[in-house]
């Protein structure tokens, strides 16, 4: 009997502390006073309003000129307006990188054949594509307007339910990731 109360206790403090670790922090949100942000509320509903602070369990944002406080644990996503321009330059490096080799390629080929030198031209032809690349994909990120996805619920679920026949007594546990 004793160490069934002892399993009990030890399933319900793991539950209580899966579900606590669950709920998240509102101190890693990548968002500062001033930002235009999105929610979307576990039930659905979307919103938007400028974040007024952060604090350790939920935002305090203006909605229709009115502050509200969500609590991210009623919330499934946030979003803030805006996002950098470091994923187009990334792409748009890589996309450079991709052409200038294929072209350095042939000029590698090219010059091989002739007996010339291919270092000089391969990096010239490397730092224009690259270069250009890095452009083009700065400039196409910057006259994309997106949002930026700062918070996220876990799916993480702990269900406790008690369940008492006549034969036996217990605890059923459900933990979903």
């Amino acid at each position: 009997m004793r160490g069934t109360r002892c399993a009990v206790v030890a399933v319900i403090v793991a539950g209580l502390w899966l579900q606590s670790a669950a709920l998240g922090n509102a101190q890693t949100l990548r968002v500062r006073s001033g930002d235009t942000i999105w929610m979307t509320e576990t039930n659905g509903t979307l919103s938007r309003g400028v974040v007024l602070r952060v604090e350790p369990s939920a935002v305090r944002v203006a909605i229709d000129g009115r502050e509200q406080r969500r609590e991210l644990g009623a919330l499934r996503e946030m979003w803030r307006d805006g996002d950098s321009l470091g994923n187009g330059i990334t792409w748009g490096a890589l996309s450079g990188l991709g052409a200038g080799l294929g072209i350095g390629g042939a000029l590698v080929a090219l010059y091989g054949n002739e007996g010339g030198d291919v270092a000089g031209p391969l990096v010239g032809i490397l730092g224009l594509t690259v270069g250009g690349g890095v452009a083009i994909g700065a400039g196409i990120d910057a006259l994309v307007h997106g949002r930026t996805l700062v918070y996220r619920a876990s799916a993480a679920k702990v269900t406790l339910l008690p369940s008492v026949t006549r034969q036996s007594r217990g605890v059923l546990m459900s933990v979903r990731f």
